[in-house]
């Protein structure tokens, strides 16, 4: 019987993550309300997310936007940033119209890695970068207590 490698067991690993990643790519895209295949792209924006000792600094890109179109939701444990945009602007000149429509659905919904206070959660939309500040809730302090 022939002996396994330590580098058989990774490529071994490896290809099995790769046929799994294939997989979700090629399915269609999850879909969401009200959405029917080829008629409205879904974008899954980058986020950043940064920790620091007392929150979490969530930044992802969502150009185009207006701060009323983006939707978060916030859990203790997750967070879900959502936007669709419907716009159609129409122009009329001199022997010509010029109409053009634009439909763009942003979704992303994350586990965050620390228990968050939700309730606090600060929101800002600058430029088109989304920047939301989650702090993080206190741990439970535990106490030694001495007997008597």
């Amino acid at each position: 019987m022939a002996r396994r490698s330590f580098f058989d067991e990774i490529r071994r690993m490896w290809e099995r993550m790769d046929e799994m990643m294939s997989r979700i790519w090629e399915e269609p895209y999850p879909a969401l309300p009200g959405e029917r295949a080829g008629e409205i792209e879904v974008k899954t924006p980058d986020v950043d997310i940064m920790e620091t000792d007392s929150e979490l600094v969530i930044t992802t890109d969502m150009p185009g936007l207006n701060k009323d179109d983006i939707q978060i939701k916030v859990s203790e444990d997750s967070i879900e940033i959502s936007s669709e945009v419907k716009r159609e602007e129409k122009e009329e000149e001199k022997g010509y119209i010029r109409r053009e429509r634009v439909y763009r659905k942003f979704y992303r919904k994350l586990p965050l890695p620390t228990a968050v206070d939700a309730e606090k959660a600060k929101a800002s939309y600058k430029n088109g970068v989304l920047e939301v500040r989650l702090p993080k809730k206190e741990e439970k302090k535990s106490f030694t207590v001495e007997i008597q």
